[in-house]
């Protein structure tokens, strides 16, 4: 029986390791508290993400903008707020596939978006965007704890970011497997 247990636990520990992680689409469309009539819409902790520097803001808020027409689903998008470098992180792993980038203003605007695993920036991309419709990047960024977009001068809107839910470390495992001993422990001891 003992083996058996252990066996079980050995299972749901390996099962647990190898579960694909499910694919998620941030639309900026359920930001808590975002008002339409304001581009202070921060984002700090959002979607399973930390955020630095970003903004949500109302497509009606600039009509005719490349925020306006960016907005690929809902009334939504995410932006770089005063040109500045934004980036969102997890304290675990994550694939970043990419999204649909607008510039704000400009008619050709590079965007270098970068991905990063424990500081190490391990991905580098240049995309050129415009200001006439949004463009669908796939950049297949796999197992990184952050992500950032850096414009040279202007505003870059983006929507329908795709994400796999950040993945928990190694140590997280090693904890699920302790509580399942710990239980079946206690357990056994109250069958006794």
């Amino acid at each position: 029986m003992r083996t058996f247990k252990l066996s079980l636990i050995a299972a749901a520990l390996l099962l647990a390791s190898q579960a694909q992680a499910a694919v998620t689409t941030i639309t900026f469309d359920d930001v808590p508290g975002a008002n339409a009539g304001s581009s202070n819409n921060q984002l700090v902790d959002y979607a399973g993400f930390q955020w630095s520097n970003t903004y949500a803001l109302h497509q009606s808020y600039h009509p005719g903008s490349g925020y306006d027409v960016g907005t690929v689903s809902g009334d939504w998008v995410g932006y770089t707020a005063w040109a500045s470098p934004i980036s969102f992180s997890a304290s675990g792993a994550f694939d970043f596939y990419g999204g649909y980038f607008t510039s704000a203003w400009d008619d050709t605007l590079t965007v270098k978006i970068a991905g990063f695993r424990n500081g190490v920036e391990i991905y580098s991309q240049d995309i050129v965007v415009n200001n006439d419709y949004p463009q669908l990047f796939g950049l297949n960024f796999r197992g990184v704890d952050r992500v950032s977009f850096t414009s040279l001068g202007q505003h870059v809107a983006f929507d329908n970011l795709q994400v796999t839910t950040p993945v928990p470390e190694p140590e997280t495992y090693a904890l699920m497997g302790l509580g399942l001993v710990g239980l079946l422990a206690a357990r056994r001891r109250k069958a006794k």
